[in-house]
């Protein structure tokens, strides 16, 4: 407001040409927008999803990214790769806007990628993944720059995305459970007569 009032005063006394009131206010105006993204900046702690992108150089993660692989590499049934991660990331997102729930782009998305970072150790050691992720993820957040309040947040859906009672929520663990189902296209799949999943819990339509 302050520099609005000092154009107008110095052009009520015509000591401005039209030439110099445009750049004014052009300045004024970009000014305000540096600031506006500088803010935004230090809100997020960098671009918007600068956490997240850190996450998939992450070597921990691209390490278990590589032991699920190899672990699935025979698998005939549904794989859980980049592409299922980011299935699940989308839909949670879609999800997130619809039920206007207001969680956190970049939260979401960290989520989704790391929901089963423990699938391997599943395969090797029968531990459920959703447990066995819970300390992998943890030390990847931390690593990542993602502060406790949201840890814990997305611990917690990691740590349910496996639980029925919550798929009705309206918070982060809901989200997750439903756009992780979502993602599976059992009504087109190819090896649907070998499935270990009973019929009830397939998702055979849209």
């Amino acid at each position: 407001m302050e520099e609005i009032k000092k154009i107008k005063a110095a052009d009520s006394m015509g000591a401005l040409s039209a030439a110099e009131k445009k750049n004014a206010i052009t300045s004024m105006i970009e000014k305000r927008n540096s600031a506006g993204r500088a803010a935004a900046t230090v809100k997020t702690g960098g671009t918007e999803m600068e956490r997240v992108n850190r996450i998939l150089q992450n070597r921990i993660y691209r390490s278990c990214l590589q032991k699920i692989e190899e672990c699935e590499k025979e698998r005939i049934f549904c794989r859980h790769d980049m592409t299922h991660f980011l299935d699940v990331a989308r839909l949670a997102y879609i999800l997130n806007l619809e039920e206007s729930c207001g969680i956190k782009k970049d939260c979401i998305y960290a989520c989704a990628l790391l929901h089963d970072v423990g699938r391997h150790i599943q395969y090797t050691q029968n531990v459920p993944h959703e447990q066995a992720g819970l300390p992998i993820a943890s030390d990847i957040m931390q690593e990542c720059g993602f502060k406790e309040p949201d840890r814990e947040m997305i611990l917690d859906a990691i740590a349910n995305h496996r639980n029925a009672e919550i798929k009705g929520e309206r918070n982060l663990k809901g989200l997750l459970y439903r756009a992780d189902k979502m993602s599976r296209i059992c009504f087109a799949c190819k090896a649907q007569d070998e499935c270990y999943k009973v019929v009830e819990k397939r998702r055979m339509e849209l």
